[in-house]
């Protein structure tokens, strides 16, 4: 695509276990990403009604899933046959508390491929046809087509299995799809909300499934946990061969801050199909848990773990079997899949196969559920719902089945949730020759014996036949479901099943399950330990909804407490004392007692600490900082030094969130004592705030890993590509330099800024800037540019100091036309300094000597080139170079630039001259006396690093000077 872009620019400008196995991994970069908010996919949905729809196609024959061997020696759990009875129905589940429409068959895919979740505030539908927004009771907010919503990545017309997630720990919407069935089209779709509101922006990015063309990505499955979010899916070649599984496994923080530049690993393994990692809902756990299906005929499944490896990356573990204790089968082998009966009709519907459908970590175990077919063996004759509970280590907590053993019944794409009780439910699709297809689920209690369902209450009942084929042989059902808890109570649970509505068309209908229970209590104070005669703040941390709070604080003013989270609680006399919460709901009430929470000290001083938000700050800028003293200081004092600053804002020393202007570049020392009833403690942090600018020489080679590591700023105005770090080769010291990756930003005339730290160049008379770069275009008809400019107000103004742009002339490319490969420096030739190439950049910056706050900015301008870096900036300075008299006379130096060996010449009439080359630093690295007046000779600075020197010649009232680049 990007070849067109530059053909058509080209014509317009001429016109863990001993037998643990770990999988492969590779780490690449997304292809594009974008910021775009519901009303922008909206109004994209309007314009484009037909373009964005899916296309109908013919369902591909029944797949049949691969079976794996079963190895004794990788058992890590076996479970005992009398531990798991068959199911015991106690009664039937609780009707829902309200059901209503979902989103509906647009007559143009099958199947649907079900999927929806709850949020706080929101209910939303992604199916392989549309994306619907809707309230909580139902409400329809809004409706587009599943393409519509990916528009703004580009070549998204292709979009299918779609899944989402809800992340309540960070209040974060997941959405994740797959666009292009083929080795050289397929590619995974991730989008994640800006906010907690799905109806408001969202950051959304491309990712290439195979960077070898050879096979394409299909039935994702996706979780998250602490720190990742992962998609995992099954990999075929262009004849739907299953090669292996691939796991993307993406830094949650940089998707979470609308990063481009995402650190994301792609594993490997031919140990699994269908490998479905387990979505933690658990605060803190940073270790993922993923199962797939073996064999139902050996009874196994297989654990995986996945966990931060020896150099920071993840590692995908394969830890071994765990085999339970009644076999079934893995698929329907007659009838093309289609096993599940219906009234009023012959055509059977697909049941699809045993592949894990949804797995989760709640409340420190793994959940997951399966279809399978029953009975075991080559002859199954009806099809349930099997569902796990797992230990960490492998240990079936519980395993039970939704089933029909009369064969009356069939049940099929379940989904599992759990809910901070331990209530479960799990939903799915119900089917018998007596009914039409229907939606249904079985609930549980935390307290139900073991391994056990409630029977099975169908909340929407089907409406008619269903056979839909669009001329294949599968009656497509599924894929998969959604069953999920409302991240508002982690209590209440809701259901999206499909049904069979009428004329062939697939419906979907919400269940939502109101389930109440006492509260269980919890708090936490702001401090434990205070100063006899203060007090401690009490936050309320309670499950499932309190409605009123009983506070009992012992030896504390007030003793007692109505209010959810009580202030100020005030100890007067010295000890411990416990803290009483009771919760009420109108389901009961529980109680807590913290013993010995509170201690009320004479002893116990101020810990003092404070911080701010910057500390490489302008002359004139206002800082305010931040008391962070714990042990309730009730006084502050401040102490700074130099004394050249000012309080602003009706601060002062006694302040304990004071704001300062510093008025002179200096290294401020910052010292606070603060004072509680006990007494007074101190905290210095020397040289805390550097005002003015860094001090020279400024150099920055990008080795941080991070570009604000050092204190440079991005400008990113269409928050698309931007500058970041990339790795390098061929230049020193390190692997990085800053990049802006051009090669696919697909957005043309785009500007983006790099911006130096402030830098103080007030004490020299000659001041440059240096810098390395290496760049290559994809067409030579066309150029993209990087432009220089500098500010000596902190960035009051900016002035333009140079400008690059390849002419033709070699001026700036530094390697040949890359127009189907994207360019990564490798060796030095790619460099400015690489011995074909024109020579690094050099700017005199004089005109601003004396400056304080002084800043360079490198801003790149797109026009569809390729990447485009930048390293090894410096600036520096020089002793200043008194010229009282200077006769007229010629020093030359050649090659200057140079790679170590110059040529020297002078030609003067003074005799008796000294020699001297110095480095910015004034160190003299080179010098020789007695030289004629005129007089050629050379010089080997080889031994010397790379930069800029000063050449001087000096005798009786004569001086002449000449600067000198290594590179």
């Amino acid at each position: 695509m990007k070849n067109l872009f530059f053909t058509l620019l080209v014509l317009m400008t001429m016109s863990g276990f001993v037998f643990s196995q770990t999988a492969s991994n590779t780490q690449a970069k997304a292809l594009k990403m974008v910021k775009v908010s519901w009303d922008e996919i909206v109004a994209y949905d309007i314009l484009h009604p037909s373009d964005s729809m899916p296309k109908m196609k013919t369902p591909k024959p029944q797949f049949i899933p691969p079976t794996f061997p079963v190895d004794e020696s990788e058992i890590i759990y076996r479970h005992p046959p009398q531990e798991i009875p068959l199911p015991e129905i106690r009664e039937v589940s609780p009707p829902p508390d309200d059901d209503f429409a979902g989103l509906g068959d647009d007559g143009t895919s099958i199947p649907p491929d079900t999927k929806g979740v709850v949020g706080p505030n929101h209910l939303m539908i992604v199916l392989n046809t549309q994306v619907r927004m809707q309230a909580k009771d139902g409400t329809i907010l809004s409706t587009v087509n599943l393409s519509s919503f990916w528009s703004s990545l580009g070549g998204t017309n292709h979009t299918y299995d779609p899944k989402l997630q809800y992340d309540p720990n960070e209040n974060r919407w997941i959405f994740i799809c797959l666009n292009g069935s083929s080795p050289t089209a397929s590619e995974l779709l991730v989008g994640v909300t800006v906010t907690d509101d799905p109806t408001g922006e969202w950051y959304q990015w491309k990712f290439d499934t195979d960077l070898n063309n050879n096979h394409w990505f299909d039935f994702p499955s996706i979780g998250f946990n602490e720190q990742w979010i992962v998609a995992s899916g099954n990999m075929f070649t262009s004849s739907n061969q299953f090669g292996y599984v691939a796991v993307f496994v993406f830094d949650k923080e940089q998707m979470y801050n609308g990063e481009f530049e995402i650190d994301y690993d792609r594993l490997t393994t031919n140990s699994a199909f269908t490998l479905a990692p387990a979505t933690c809902y658990d605060p803190g756990q940073e270790v993922m848990y993923l199962i797939n299906n073996v064999s139902g005929g050996s009874k196994a499944i297989r654990k995986f773990i996945l966990e931060t490896g020896i150099l920071g990356h993840p590692q995908l573990t394969n830890q071994g079997l765990i085999i339970a204790t009644l076999p079934w089968a893995d698929y329907y082998p007659y009838n093309n899949g289609n096993i599940s009966p219906q009234q009023g009709s012959n055509q059977r519907i697909d049941a699809g196969d045993s592949r894990m459908r949804s797995a989760i970590f709640k409340n420190g175990t793994i959940w997951f559920t399966q279809t399978i077919f029953l009975p075991s063996g080559s002859n199954p004759s009806r099809c349930a719902a099997q569902w796990w509970q797992i230990e960490t280590d492998g240990t079936i907590k519980q395993v039970g089945r939704v089933d029909d053993a009369t064969g009356t019944m069939f049940y099929s794409y379940p989904s599992i949730a759990v809910n901070g009780a331990e209530d479960v439910l799990v939903g799915y699709s119900a089917f018998s020759s007596s009914q039409y297809a229907s939606g249904a689920y079985s609930y549980r209690a935390a307290d139900d014996p073991a391994n056990t369902l409630r029977d099975p209450y169908q909340f929407k009942d089907g409406l008619g036949v269903y056979y839909k084929t669009y001329g294949g042989t599968r009656n497509r059902w599924g894929d998969y479901s959604a069953t999920t808890v409302d991240p508002g109570n982690d209590l209440d649970f809701y259901s999206l099943q499909e049904y069979a509505g009428t004329g062939n068309m697939w419906q979907t209908w919400w269940a939502r399950i109101n389930m109440y229970s006492a509260p269980e209590p919890g708090f936490s104070a702001n401090i434990t330990i205070v100063p006899v005669g203060s007090g401690a703040n009490f936050t309320d941390e309670s499950q499932f909804v309190p409605t009123e709070w009983e506070w009992e604080f012992e030896g504390g003013t007030p003793a007692t407490s109505t209010e959810q989270n009580p202030e100020n609680i005030v100890y007067n006399t010295a000890g411990t004392y416990d803290v009483t919460l009771t919760v009420t709901n109108e389901t009961g009430s529980n109680t807590i007692v913290k013993a010995d929470y509170i201690e009320a000290s004479t002893t116990i001083l101020p810990e003092v600490d404070f911080t701010t938000e910057e500390t490489l700050v302008c002359i004139g800028d206002t800082v305010r900082l931040e008391d962070l003293t714990i042990y309730n200081p009730i006084s502050w004092l401040w102490e700074i030094a130099p004394s050249t600053f000012g309080y602003v804002n009706n601060t002062d020393e006694t302040s304990q969130y004071p704001e300062i202007v510093f008025e002179e570049s200096a290294h401020y020392s910052v010292t606070l004592t603060a004072t509680n009833l006990n007494g007074s403690s101190s905290e210095t942090k020397n040289d805390y705030i550097m005002a003015g600018g860094v001090a020279m020489p400024f150099e920055e080679d990008f080795e941080q890993g991070s570009l604000t590591a050092n204190g440079w700023t991005v400008v990113n105005p269409d928050f698309g590509i931007t500058w970041s770090i990339a790795d390098v080769a061929g230049n020193t010291p390190g692997n990085q330099a800053a990049y802006v990756n051009i090669f696919d930003y697909s957005v043309l005339r785009e500007r983006d800024q790099l911006i130096s730290p402030p830098i103080d160049i007030s004490g020299s008379d000659i001041i440059a800037l240096t810098f390395e770069h290496a760049y290559a275009q994809t067409n030579p008809a066309i150029t993209d540019s990087l432009i220089v400019f500098v500010s000596g107000d902190c960035q009051a103004t900016w002035t333009r100091v140079m400008e690059f742009g390849e002419d033709g002339t070699g001026n700036f490319i530094t390697h040949a036309p890359m127009p189907d490969d994207e360019f990564v420096p490798e060796t030095e030739a790619d460099w400015c300094f690489g011995p074909a190439n024109t020579n690094c950049v050099y700017i005199d910056l004089s005109p601003w000597a004396g400056s304080t706050d002084f800043r360079v900015k490198f801003e790149s301008y797109t026009f569809f080139g390729n990447n485009l870096y930048v390293d090894n900036v410096a600036v520096y300075s020089a002793v200043s170079i008194d010229d009282p008299i200077t006769e007229m006379g010629i020093l030359k130096v050649h090659p200057n630039p140079s790679t170590g060996v110059v040529n020297v010449y002078v030609e003067t009439g003074i005799e008796n001259l000294d020699l001297r080359i110095m480095n910015l630093q004034g160190q003299v690295v080179y010098q020789a006396k007695g030289l004629t007046g005129n007089t050629s000779f050379q010089i080997n600075l080889s031994d010397q690093p790379k930069g800029m020197y000063v050449i001087e010649v000096s005798g009786e009232n004569y001086i002449k000077s000449e600067k000198l680049i290594l590179r």
